[in-house]
């Protein structure tokens, strides 16, 4: 819930210094252990079916299909050793726990491409915003 408080908080600075963000935000429910594909599955199909004033304006200016814009909050990868990495203390529990190699394994699921393709989704990074 504090995650969420503070996400809305923010919407105003970043309006105001002109920064870009998603319409949906994924992850706290999906990350870790608790990533699988039926969690992305229903996690997605939840920021599909959002519908914000945006994503009304761009139907209107022409676009056949609203655009719906998503962060999906992921920290895929390999377990830290505990002598390196982290930034300037060290690794946290998170950074060298499995996890994270836990959500590699999932997002590389050709399954999980498959959904995107089938979905019409399209990877892109912030820039692309």
């Amino acid at each position: 819930m504090q995650v969420e408080k503070d996400a809305l908080d923010s919407v105003p600075v970043f309006k105001h210094y002109g920064i870009r963000w998603p319409d949906v935000y994924l992850g706290l429910s999906t990350m870790g252990q608790n990533m699988s594909f039926s969690s992305l599955q229903r996690a997605l199909k939840q920021a599909l079916a959002a519908r914000t004033s945006d994503t009304i304006s761009r139907i209107a200016s022409g676009l056949h299909q609203p655009v719906i814009t998503a962060e999906l909050m992921v920290h895929p990868g390999y377990p830290s050793h505990p002598e390196d990495g982290g930034c300037g203390e060290g690794p946290d529990n998170f950074s060298q726990s499995t996890e994270r190699e836990h959500e590699l394994n999932v997002l590389r699921n050709p399954s999980v491409l498959q959904l995107y393709c089938q979905e019409g989704v399209q990877l892109c990074g912030f820039r692309d915003l």
